[in-house]
């Protein structure tokens, strides 16, 4: 299941994550755990355009380690105004930052941003069509944006959303069954909820204590 497993690396640019005490890790400590990922069978990477120094530290590993590329999903930032006609310029920015020479997929950070710039949807659908990335994607929240995606944006690849076992799988499952019977892949994110599933009781934060007796259940 290896091949299944692809390492987000928010933190490596951020202080990220409710269990993060340390803040962002230091290069060395960044480069550790990109070996110690790659080592061990995992070879794509998330990361994004909005996510600090991420991809920097990424294309610094590249470099210094050419004999472990990891293929690389990225995201379009959602604060960026960029003009028409210049998504191809911008994936070969991010390509040259990552220290790759394709992407493995290219996604637009949220809902809102994409139906803000659903023009870019054909122009991403370019890029791949001349291979300058793998998969179109996009990162997703609800079911109604999922259904949205689904129904009436097939064209993409793959979509990201949040899914653990505190959500309701009753409410999520026809929308993820629709996704694969149009060939859609299902890229999950905040499995553990920000490893919220392996926190000791005792060091849950004051606004997740609603949470506490499903997770003395887990």
């Amino acid at each position: 299941m290896t091949n299944k497993l692809i390492l987000g690396t928010v933190q490596l640019g951020l202080d990220y994550g409710i269990s993060n005490q340390l803040g962002k890790p230091t290069l060395e400590k960044a480069f550790e755990i990109l070996h110690t990922a790659y080592d061990h069978g995992i070879r794509i990477l998330d990361t994004a355009e909005g996510y600090g120094n991420s991809q920097e530290v990424i294309g610094r590993f590249h470099k210094e380690n050419p004999q472990k590329k990891f293929e690389v999903i990225t995201k379009l930032d959602a604060k960026h105004k960029l003009k028409k006609n210049s998504i191809l310029n911008q994936i070969l920015k991010n390509c040259e930052i990552l220290g790759v020479y394709e992407l493995h997929g290219y996604m637009f950070h949220n809902y809102q941003s994409f139906k803000e710039n659903t023009h870019f949807y054909n122009e991403i659908l370019s890029a791949k069509a001349n291979g300058i990335i793998k998969k179109a994607g996009i990162s997703l929240y609800t079911n109604n944006e999922i259904d949205d995606i689904v129904s009436n944006y097939y064209d993409f690849d793959f979509i990201q959303i949040p899914f653990n076992l505190f959500d309701n799988q009753a409410k999520r499952k026809v929308f993820l069954e629709k996704a694969k019977e149009k060939g859609i892949e299902i890229h999950t994110r905040s499995v553990f909820l920000q490893g919220l599933f392996f926190k000791n009781i005792t060091e849950v934060p004051e606004k997740l204590a609603p949470l506490i007796p499903y997770l003395n259940t887990l």
